[in-house]
């Protein structure tokens, strides 16, 4: 790979949840964010198009929605959220604590 790409590369993270590794990775654009936007399932989705298995194959598909709201465990499913968040920029406690530095001076 080019290595003035680097910095373009999306981002990942491995994530261990009950001893399965998955990989949380950035989605390519904001247009993937933007079409989900209205979705009632928006949270889900985003999760969805962003976890995947080790070997790269989706951990998860659109099929599998209903069972992700009903049989999941939220407190299990924390640490994937967290890291998509983080992954895609959308770290709250982050982006706060960002926030006061530049509000105060800092």
């Amino acid at each position: 790979m080019n290595p003035n790409l680097e910095f373009f590369k999306r981002r990942e993270e491995r994530v261990l949840v009950g001893g399965v590794a998955f990989v949380a990775r950035e989605l390519a654009t904001a247009a993937d964010l933007s079409a989900l936007k209205d979705d009632p399932d928006y949270s889900i989705k985003v999760l969805i198009r962003c976890i995947f298995m080790e070997d790269g194959t989706p951990a998860f598909t659109d099929s599998d929605v209903v069972d992700i709201k009903a049989e999941t465990s939220v407190f299990k499913m924390s640490e994937l959220v967290r890291a998509v968040h983080r992954v895609n920029g959308m770290d709250q406690e982050a982006e706060v604590k960002n926030s006061e530095a530049v509000t105060t001076g800092g």
